[in-house]
């Protein structure tokens, strides 16, 4: 997980915890609708007779409390998770950053973007500098004999 990502959730998480809290608070705050409607003996409609859900899709989930705290615990830990492992990868990359000792850092050698970009002409130059030493050598040697009485 990304620090992209476990900001993602640092800004999910407050809208995350006004919707828990305003279901919580529309189930417990208005108890009377509840009982006005479990408490009507003479029944008319034919539904049964028992209270109706104020939750909608929420009725199916069983305890509201239980449930927001399992789902409070859950978001707790997965946030806690991802700032742990990205705080561990930090320190790995760190660690492998200033480790010049067992091996080469790749960010201050062959993955350094100054390196990468002299690296075409660097391999250029020298490999013109060994064509004009080997040009040299070559004329030294097939001109020796005749220069040699100068």
């Amino acid at each position: 997980m990304t620090v992209h990502a476990s900001a993602r959730w640092l800004v999910l998480l407050p809208l995350l915890l006004l919707v828990l809290l305003l279901t919580a608070m529309f189930a417990v705050a208005d108890p009377s609708v509840a009982l006005a409607q479990s408490a009507t003996g003479g029944d008319t409609s034919g539904g049964g007779g028992g209270p109706t859900c104020l939750l909608g899709p929420l009725c199916g989930i069983g305890d509201l409390g239980t449930w927001l705290q399992q789902t409070i615990t859950r978001i707790v830990t997965e946030l806690l998770n991802g700032v742990l492992q990205d705080f561990v990868d930090a320190i790995v990359r760190f660690v492998n950053d200033v480790n010049f000792l067992t091996h080469t850092p790749e960010n201050l050698s062959y993955n350094n973007d100054l390196v990468r970009q002299f690296q075409t002409t660097v391999q250029v130059l020298a490999d013109g500098l060994l064509g004009v030493a080997t040009l040299v050598s070559g004329y030294n040697i097939m001109l020796r004999p005749y220069l040699a009485g100068l």
